[in-house]
């Protein structure tokens, strides 16, 4: 329930069906139910511009993530605490994220987990203004993406690459990239 509400905007509402539902995974001792929530937790939390909360709650995630032992999990949480730095400003230590949610994802075989983080450490390198980095991990990201067929984030890595190469005063690149994204 606490997800359907955060997706539809009472992220409000949401926290007090995730604080209940916290409550009786504990009870249950359900480490891996707690870690969902406590992620569903952190990105509603961001959702309403408490980044510093949502840190606070995906680094326990993160915790029971690594203690249960399931990587995937462990990689999407990573990749949730990369986004809320790169919110934060410190696009360093987003990149760090970033880049460990990728060895991860590698290591569990999840190919569209893999494309979304190279996307997500390419947001990163644009943020530092590492254009060429930013570019070639966009590139990456785009070409795994489009071998699984997943057009959704073929097109916010077509947009990101047209704002990095707009921001790296490549013009023409970027005009290019709006086009392609607006077919996808």
């Amino acid at each position: 329930i606490g997800v359907t509400l955060s997706n539809a905007g009472d992220v409000q509402r949401a926290l007090d069906y995730f604080a209940l539902a916290i409550e009786r995974r504990r009870a249950a001792k359900d480490q891996a139910g707690e870690a969902d929530t406590l992620s569903a937790m952190g990105l509603a939390e961001s959702r309403l511009g408490q980044h510093r909360k949502a840190l606070a709650l995906l680094e326990l995630a993160l915790t029971l993530r690594r203690t249960v032992g399931d990587k995937r999990s462990e990689a999407l949480t990573m990749d949730y605490l990369g986004r809320t730095h790169l919110d934060l400003g410190d696009a360093q230590r987003a990149a760090a994220c970033f880049e460990q949610a990728l060895a991860l994802y590698q290591g569990t075989g999840d190919k569209r987990g893999e494309a979304v983080a190279i996307g997500d450490l390419a947001a990163a390198e644009a943020a530092l203004k590492r254009y060429p980095e930013a570019l070639e991990h966009g590139r990456r990201a785009l070409a795994s993406l489009r071998e699984i067929g997943d057009r959704s984030n073929t097109a916010g890595t077509l947009y990101l690459l047209a704002r990095t190469a707009r921001d790296s005063g490549d013009l023409t690149a970027a005009e290019a990239h709006v086009a392609e994204a607006l077919q996808t």
